[in-house]
């Protein structure tokens, strides 16, 4: 079950937005050193839907799987580039030393590549998003310190239920959050204030692409289930 936002459009992002879309998208992430990153992306989530059509609606890690796979296919083939992948306060990240960049994937909300929505995840996240999110105090382009980007992909929910030729994604830098939940255990937060979204809408390869399983059930295991345990 997707978690509503209990927020209004001014708390969502108080503060201007960067956005780029196609040609400027991709100039943009070249100046940031993102180019690797906006190249390996659409392999590595349609390698992760082609993986995800091979299981039924009766596995019920069938989302967080997908994340896992997206993760994983997108290290591998970032490996010889430079990026390496580590785990900061136990969040899978990949990390650029040299650029000073880490990225975090996530599922977002419905305004995927809509640039009139204010982007956010879907579900909320732990501490370890948290934290990352609260670091980001310098500008996007400031290559001298530490900056976490989030790739936002889009969500089994909405590949389940529609057909399309392009596999939608989205580099952003969100510097705040929402907190929903906050205890000397657990925290929970949704990313606010992105201060630059890039929007990409790239073609299926020639590999077969993903087709929804015909048949299953409602208790599929989600990022929300894993949002305290590995931060996604």
């Amino acid at each position: 079950m997707q978690y509503s936002l209990p927020l209004n459009h001014d708390e969502l992002s108080s503060i201007p937005c960067d956005t780029f879309k196609g040609d400027a998208a991709r100039s943009k992430a070249i100046e940031l050193g993102l180019a690797e990153v906006v190249d390996v992306i659409p392999e590595a989530i349609q390698d992760a839907n082609n993986s995800l059509a091979l299981k039924t609606y009766f596995n019920p890690s069938r989302p967080i799987a997908r994340w896992g796979d997206i993760c994983e296919q997108a290290c591998l083939r970032l490996l010889s580039g430079g990026w390496k992948q580590k785990k900061i306060h136990g969040q899978p990240c990949l990390i650029n030393q040299a650029g000073n960049i880490q990225i975090i994937f996530m599922s977002p909300n419905d305004a995927l590549c809509d640039e009139m929505g204010i982007i956010s995840s879907s579900y909320p996240k732990g501490i370890a998003t948290e934290l990352k999110l609260l670091a980001n105090k310098c500008h996007y382009s400031e290559q001298k310190f530490i900056r976490t980007f989030i790739v936002y992909y889009q969500p089994c929910s909405q590949i389940d239920n529609m057909d399309s030729n392009t596999i939608p994604f989205e580099i952003a830098y969100a510097v705040g959050i929402h907190r929903i939940k906050e205890s000397r255990e657990k925290s929970k937060c949704y990313p606010t204030n992105h201060t630059l979204r890039l929007m990409f809408s790239e073609p299926h390869s020639d590999l077969e692409s993903y087709q929804a399983p015909q048949s299953g059930g409602d208790d599929d295991i989600t990022e929300a289930d894993f949002s305290d345990l590995v931060a996604v």
